[in-house]
């Protein structure tokens, strides 16, 4: 039999019991609402019941822990026999059907306080609620709420660049304050505390703190920190937190070589390229930055150096180079550029070196369906063939972790930085004249163009940014999918789609012709070739 309403079942028995009526057995009596129903038919099962249901605090209130009060009573002199509740993340994971006693869910019974409520708290952000309340009759009542005013959400990573000065041994520190990401209500900044930390053996010595209160998300806020050697290692902490107590925790270093592990890593710093918004219209028809096209670059820094085969080894456990051996005169092996590099070895690398650089997951910049941990992750897991799930990688750029440029973040750079500049129109990154500023098939091996091969980065001339081998060495590669036709459509992150990735500048065994500022080369992200390899950047 269908399940009714339990009044015109109760009353239906009351009327068969006059009439001498036996055919509504006591299983009638005993059926049960299928919960699943319109809700105010629910209700009606239960009509002679108040039920009331406050929340603390309301609902407009961001709060890290909120309390459910339920308030029972009945007019026809009946109890309440039970009040129970169950939290899911959805409203589809608590609307279960059958009764109260349906173990399809864990269903928490209440126990009433001395002035006959219930209440309940919930301490994890945006769930659904079902409240069950019963009478001694079996008549149930059932309510949905979303509690959507929990925030355990710690604020956005604040964007921090430091920048180096080695004359006067200071430190120019911009901290900008991001948005509080929060729950469904926000609570709202409240401040940042920042401390420098010096690293004396295993330990961490504070030399210096201090405090920026009332903070708004956009805001930049500066610091000079002085004093700081060169050599020496310092960790900058920067800690943002909410008006409840949500705390967002940045380390960063001061913008001179890596250390990990406790070692120093050289030719490993990077350069800030710009601490403002850049928007650069493109003209003429080579290179990323063409007629038609109008591209705003957010403040971001870029490696100083291609990545060395010692720090890509640090992190990744293996040297693929196939210039490993034979460096040149006076040149050190570990320092010529690391290649054999996929662009899936490069992602992995990025995010390995972000972890191992003292940084978060939450700094982590690209995110890969069915990998989990990248700090456990080994060259060996990185596929060796095109991945679908790969190839979907997804990019979060505000993210201060470590990353690839964009191609238009690339050209930027080789050109110097200024587009009214001379040096945005040389042929090569920092010149007209290569020989001065690139390793390329004609330089790099021996007087007859043969046995080419890698040399230590950072030897040639840099460009107007200090930036070297942007031209030529190793082809570098770049976040975007390549598509032969840039316009004015095209986004600043480049194509959405594609199947092969861009690389730029030219390398040691190719014409002087692939090392110009315009030309553009496309390889299978999954390919390992020995002219690949990485330029580091990171979002400020």
């Amino acid at each position: 039999m269908k399940k009714t309403n339990c009044l015109v079942l109760a009353a239906a028995v009351a009327i068969s019991a006059v009439l001498g009526i036996t055919a509504c057995s006591k299983d009638v009596e005993t059926e049960y609402v299928d919960r699943i129903v319109d809700q105010s038919a629910i209700r009606d099962t239960i009509a002679d019941t108040s039920v009331t249901i406050t929340q603390s605090p309301q609902e407009d209130v961001a709060a890290r822990k909120v309390t459910v009060t339920i308030a029972a009573g009945n007019t026809d002199g009946l109890k309440i026999s039970q009040v129970k509740y169950y939290l899911g993340d959805t409203k589809e994971s608590v609307l279960v059907g059958g009764s109260l006693t349906d173990k399809s869910r864990a269903l928490i019974a209440l126990t009433a306080a001395e002035d006959g409520k219930y209440s309940f708290d919930v301490e994890k952000e945006d769930q659904w609620a079902a409240i069950y309340v019963k009478d001694s009759y079996s008549r149930e009542y059932v309510d949905y709420r979303q509690i959507k005013n929990v925030d355990l959400t710690a604020p956005m990573s604040p964007k921090v660049s430091t920048k180096y000065d080695k004359s006067s041994k200071k430190s120019s520190v911009a901290i900008k304050v991001m948005e509080d990401l929060g729950g469904t209500v926000k609570s709202g900044l409240d401040k940042v505390e920042w401390s420098l930390c010096k690293k004396d053996s295993e330990l961490e010595v504070e030399i210096s703190k201090g405090i920026f209160d009332s903070v708004k998300a956009g805001d930049k806020y500066t610091l000079e920190l002085e004093g700081l050697a060169e050599n020496e290692e310092y960790v900058l902490t920067v800690k943002t937190y909410d008006m409840l107590g949500n705390i967002r925790i940045k380390t960063t270093k001061p913008n001179y070589d890596l250390f990990i592990g406790g070692l120093k890593y050289d030719k490993t710093a990077l350069a800030f390229v710009t601490e403002n918004d850049v928007t650069v219209t493109g003209s003429g028809s080579t290179g990323t930055f063409v007629d038609g096209r109008t591209v705003t670059l957010s403040p971001y820094a870029i490696g100083k150096y291609e990545v060395t085969q010692k720090l890509y080894e640090a992190v990744m456990g293996i040297n693929p180079s196939k210039c490993n051996t034979s460096a040149a005169s006076k040149e050190t092996q570990k320092l010529r550029p690391v290649e054999q590099v996929s662009f899936y070895d490069a992602i992995a690398f990025c995010n390995k070196l972000t972890l191992l650089a003292g940084m978060t997951k939450d700094d982590l910049v690209y995110s890969v369906d069915g990998v989990e941990d990248w700090s456990t992750l080994k060259y060996d897991d990185i596929p060796k063939n095109s991945s679908s799930k790969w190839n979907a990688c997804k990019m979060n750029i505000v993210n201060q972790g470590y990353r690839l440029p964009t191609e238009a973040e690339w050209e930027f750079v080789f050109r110097g930085g200024a587009p009214d500049a001379d040096a945005w129109n040389y042929k090569y990154a920092g010149s007209d004249t290569i020989e001065d500023v690139a390793w390329f098939k004609e330089n790099s091996g021996d007087s007859k163009g043969l046995n080419t091969k890698t040399h230590e980065t950072g030897l040639k001339n840099a460009n107007t940014l200090g930036l070297y081998d942007m031209s030529g060495n190793v082809f570098e590669w770049c976040w975007d999918w390549y598509s032969e036709a840039i316009d004015g459509s095209t986004p600043a992150t480049g194509a959405l789609t594609g199947t092969k990735k861009v690389r730029r500048g030219g390398c040691y065994d190719n014409p002087e012709t692939h090392c110009n500022f315009g030309y553009r080369s496309q390889l299978e992200p999954s390919s390992r070739n020995a002219y690949s390899g990485i330029r580091l950047a990171r979002s400020l």
